[in-house]
């Protein structure tokens, strides 16, 4: 597998941008064992383990503001685009993408 995080600065002392991007593949399969994408995994937006494959890609671009102290807390907002797919073959890559936000403790 391949993977990349990139971290940029932060904007305007709000927050930063965050890509990362996997890629992986089982090769000599013997197990038949499969990667699973979706929910948690991954795709955030797409239901749990719905995609399933040999290989995957995923990327993923998300917009962290800076966390708020509360209590003993910390609190922040994170607006995020994934992409990806879960597939068997390389003419069977169909990618999905979802957008969202979300609560960061």
């Amino acid at each position: 597998s391949t993977s990349i995080t990139t971290v940029f600065p932060t904007l305007f002392n709000s927050g930063r941008f965050v890509l990362s991007a996997v890629y992986a593949n089982i090769w000599n399969n013997q197990n038949n064992a499969l990667f699973y994408l979706g929910g948690e995994s991954g795709l955030r937006g797409v239901p749990y383990q719905y995609y399933q494959g040999r290989q995957f890609l995923r990327t993923n671009l998300e917009f962290r503001t800076r966390s708020v102290p509360f209590w003993i807390f910390r609190f922040g907002l994170a607006a995020f685009y994934d992409f990806g797919d879960a597939f068997n073959d390389y003419r069977d890559f169909n990618p999905t993408h979802d957008v969202g936000l979300g609560l960061r403790i």
